[in-house]
């Protein structure tokens, strides 16, 4: 209970950071610390939940987040993946149907009683949950993401940007690394609930 509302009221005070920060002309340490600390919180009150439910899950969660930030790194660095404006495209157009697929399963979930819908995420798709189809695409564009952060840190680089903005850049790639671990986490619960 207690864990539960430190972890959801983290989260809301880290969201509510990144959305200042995005606002702001000047990039600000302040906020990538501050959103550091209360998302620290918060992935930590989410693990401690998800390793009660099933014990081991963190350690191949984190494993696998590291996999990827791995890959996306040694993909971005040798030039076979680039990002352009096709690519800032697709990586939109993910990002905004994976947000829209969020809020209307959270609706469906609170407008709807459990017997009548069920849980979104577990019906099927080519005998696949749901839930499973769209953490997946989540870590594809997770990745995008990610790539695209290693993109604005070397273009930063290349311009001779304000030291300042090292604070936005840290800040981006940890926004989008905590994003895969948590969507990597779902993907390991709903695998192992099948």
């Amino acid at each position: 209970g207690t864990m539960l509302t430190i972890s959801s009221v983290s989260a809301l005070v880290a969201f509510a950071l990144v959305l200042v920060s995005s606002f702001r002309r000047k990039p600000s340490a302040a906020i990538t610390l501050g959103y550091s600390f209360f998302e620290g919180l918060f992935i930590g009150g989410v693990s401690a939940f998800f390793e009660y439910s099933y014990p081991g899950i963190v350690v191949q969660a984190l494993i696998g987040t590291v996999a990827v930030f791995v890959t996306c790194l040694v993909l971005f660095k040798s030039g076979l993946v680039r990002v352009n404006s096709k690519f800032m495209k697709i990586l939109l157009l993910g990002m905004v149907s994976i947000i829209v697929y969020r809020l209307l399963a959270m609706v469906l979930a609170m407008v709807t009683p459990s017997s009548a819908v069920g849980n979104i995420d577990q019906i099927t798709v080519m005998g696949l949950p749901l839930g499973l189809l769209v953490g997946l695409f989540a870590v594809i564009f997770g990745a995008m993401s990610l790539i695209s952060d290693f993109d604005m840190v070397r273009e930063g680089v290349r311009l001779g940007v304000d030291k300042d903005m090292s604070w936005s850049c840290a800040l981006g790639i940890m926004v989008t690394v905590v994003w895969l671990y948590v969507e990597i986490l779902r993907i390991l619960a709903i695998l192992r609930d099948n």
